[in-house]
């Protein structure tokens, strides 16, 4: 398992580094624990040896952990060279064809009901639960401007 991860994120390098380890899980799939964020399951991503995010693990709230069980989440570095972010996702088959489906998208959609592209409040990509999950600020002031135009 890499110690840290380097990505280009608007032509600046950022460092990412293991949400949580297999020293902290002794090595097992999945772990329970709290911080000062709240408590949280960590799931390890089943991507295979060699893979950049081997043995690295994601943040899920307890709510999630029966629903994120039953699939096999890995975590792929997306995007071109100057604007790199880390996805987890699921492949599922739609009508016969393979879709990725995000987890981040996955769990929004659980807890609101709604899709939408959601961002991470504590800036960990690999931290997926629900209270660090948010829409952008754009998107909440257009809602706030739309809803305001009713009245």
């Amino acid at each position: 398992m890499r110690n840290l991860l380097f990505l280009n994120a608007n032509g600046k390098k950022k460092i990412v580094y293991p949400v949580f380890t297999a020293a902290q899980a002794k090595s097992r799939p999945f772990a329970k624990g709290e911080d000062e964020h709240g408590e949280f399951i960590a799931c390890r991503l089943n991507n295979h040896w060699g893979a950049q995010l081997y043995g690295w693990y994601m943040l899920v709230s307890p709510d999630d952990f029966q629903f994120v069980k039953r699939y096999n989440w890995c975590g792929n570095i997306c995007g071109d060279s100057d604007s790199q972010h880390i996805a987890v996702r699921r492949r599922e088959s739609i009508n016969g064809q393979q879709h990725d489906v995000l987890l981040n998208h996955d769990i929004w959609k659980r807890y609101t009901g709604t899709s939408a592209d959601v961002i991470h409040r504590i800036r960990h990509p690999l931290d997926f639960r629900r209270n660090n999950l948010s829409l952008p600020a754009i998107v909440i002031r257009k809602q706030e401007n739309q809803a305001s135009q009713v009245l």
